[in-house]
């Protein structure tokens, strides 16, 4: 019946929005975030010196991505070729334990709140991190 057909359809839209909310542990890195990786001081300063703003601005986020573009410009298509098989890699095996800490440090806080959030959710407990 049509009726069943649109609580079908609500309880699929629902559900495919809570389970889309959780954070996912991996990542398919491509060649320009590698290239990002290994440059990310230079990219950062530059960023600073074009925008004339301090990081994390939207003024300075505005100018992050033109900075990376502007770097990539001479970089080779065997270079290029070299980031794409070091992103499979990592995307396959992980980068490395530098970048992961970097990495983590920056997601701690959104991690934490998703397990709480899971935690609360399906077992009912509640938790407090100091």
């Amino acid at each position: 019946s049509p009726l069943s057909q649109k609580v079908r359809k609500w309880f699929d839209n629902q559900s495919r929005k809570a389970l889309a909310r959780f954070m996912r542990f991996t990542r398919k890195w491509s060649a320009r975030n590698v290239f990002y990786q290994e440059n990310r001081d230079k990219i950062m300063n530059l960023t600073e010196q074009n925008s004339g703003a301090p990081p994390g601005t939207p003024v300075y986020f505005g100018y992050l991505q033109r900075t990376t573009t502007e770097l990539m410009v001479p970089v080779t298509e065997d270079e290029m070729a070299v980031l794409q098989e070091t992103a499979n890699e990592w995307s396959l095996r992980g980068p490395p334990r530098e970048i992961q800490c970097c990495l983590a440090l920056k997601m701690r806080g959104r991690v934490i709140r998703d397990f709480q959030e899971q935690l609360y959710r399906y077992c009912g407990i509640r938790t407090f991190v100091l």
